[in-house]
């Protein structure tokens, strides 16, 4: 993808599922763009990657180790390689996912 980009306007919910859009995939890492329906959550897990994530739109509650976060449209959490965190939308929410290889 090049150019200017809406990021609210490249994926759209869709009740009861996770939604998701591949916006770029390297070998140093990935950026992935995700629509969560209020309710929805991402089960705790590891990655052997640092990630971020940047709320595009509505808000998420964000466990990272034994923390919870709680993010709004605009704000950002770096995730640590290795340590279990997950994601629940507290709303519905659009988020972007960075992965550092």
């Amino acid at each position: 993808m090049e150019g200017v980009l809406d990021l609210k306007a490249l994926v759209e919910y869709q009740e009861g599922s996770i939604v998701s859009r591949a916006l770029m995939q390297k070998e140093s890492g990935s950026l992935t763009l995700f629509a969560l329906s209020k309710g929805e959550s991402i089960n705790e897990h590891i990655s052997p990657y640092r990630a971020f994530l940047l709320v595009v739109e509505g808000e998420c509650g964000v466990k990272i180790g034994d923390e919870m976060h709680s993010l709004k449209e605009g704000q950002c959490i770096f995730m640590p390689e290795n340590v279990p965190h997950a994601l629940y939308a507290e709303g519905d929410t659009k988020f972007l996912l960075f992965m550092l290889k």
